[in-house]
């Protein structure tokens, strides 16, 4: 139980990161956009470090995934990324017709993974991932 783990922790003491890589999904943040009423958002706005595109239900894939890139970095999924207030706050200032709150509900499932880095190696946009589900 990671709660029960993080309680244990004592502050100064080095523990893992379980948030080395944040990933979001192309059409996925498309819908998220559509369910606030935009075009379109700068993905950007949520901080992830990579985005995909193609891969169908990203946000919903199980821990345990590999992500494999063709110059060996593969990427471990460790859970989903839960929506909060602060991306859309993010989206607010750019669109200020959106209330920031509404993030929350419309990225529910869509906002992506976050993860570690099983093998590291070289990424570059464009390349061809494998996904083997867990």
């Amino acid at each position: 139980d990671r709660e029960l783990y993080r309680n244990k922790v004592v502050k100064g003491q080095l523990v893992r990161n379980w948030r080395q890589w944040s990933g979001v999904e192309l059409s996925e943040l498309e819908r998220v956009a559509r369910n606030l009423g935009l075009g379109h958002f700068d993905p950007a706005l949520l901080g992830p470090n990579v985005l995909f595109s193609g891969i169908e239900k990203f946000s919903q894939l199980p821990k345990g995934s590999t992500i494999w890139f063709p110059q060996d970095a593969v990427f471990y999924v460790e859970e989903k990324n839960s929506p909060c207030i602060g991306p859309g706050e993010q989206i607010a200032r750019q669109h200020p017709e959106i209330d920031a709150s509404r993030f929350v509900k419309a990225a529910m499932g869509l906002r992506g993974l976050v993860g570690v880095v099983y093998r590291p190696g070289v990424i570059k946009a464009g390349d061809l991932a494998i996904v083997q589900v867990y």
